[in-house]
C-alpha cells in the first residue's frame, strides 16, 4: 500500500501545475477522485494479497487476482443481458466501477465508502483465514 501511495505522489503536482498554468480546476472532484483511486487501489491490493495467500505460485496468484478484479470491474455491465432486475441490482452494487464514478464526479457517498472498506476487510479477512488454515494444516 505504501508503494501504491508513493506512486500517486505526482498527482497533487499535476493539480498545482494546472493551477499555475492558469486553469481553475474544481478542488472537490479532484480530492474525491483521489480518495476514490486510493480506495479502489487498496481493494485491488487486498484482492492480490488474498490470491497470493491462496497459492504458492506467483503466476497463478496474479492470474487469479486479475480475474477477480476484472469480475468486480465488469460485473456492472450486465445491461445487455436478459437477467432479472434483482440480479441486475446485485451486479450493479458489486461493480467497482459504479462505486468509483461517484468519487470521480465529486460525490463521496457513504455507500461507496462502505463498499470499498467492506470489500477490503472481506478480502483481508479471507487472506488471514487462508494463512491460518495453512499454518494449522
Amino acid at each position: 500500500m505504501a508503494f501504491f501511495l508513493v506512486s500517486l505522489l505526482p498527482l497533487p503536482i499535476f493539480y498545482a501545475l494546472l493551477r499555475f498554468g492558469g486553469s481553475q480546476p474544481d478542488l472537490g472532484p479532484v480530492v474525491s477522485g483521489f480518495l476514490g483511486i486510493v480506495l479502489m487501489g487498496s481493494l485491488c491490493i487486498a484482492i492480490g494479497i488474498f490470491t497470493s495467500a491462496t497459492t504458492t505460485h506467483q503466476l497463478v496468484a496474479y492470474l487469479l487476482a486479475a480475474l477477480i478484479i476484472t469480475f468486480f470491474k465488469q460485473v456492472g455491465d450486465a445491461e445487455p443481458f436478459e437477467i432479472p432486475e434483482f440480479l441486475r441490482n446485485i451486479f450493479g452494487y458489486l461493480s467497482m466501477h459504479n462505486h468509483l464514478v461517484g468519487f470521480i464526479r465529486g460525490r463521496i457517498g457513504a455507500d461507496d465508502v462502505v463498499y470499498f472498506l467492506g470489500t477490503n476487510v472481506l478480502f483481508l479477512f479471507l487472506a488471514t483465514r487462508v494463512l491460518e488454515a495453512r499454518r494449522w494444516a
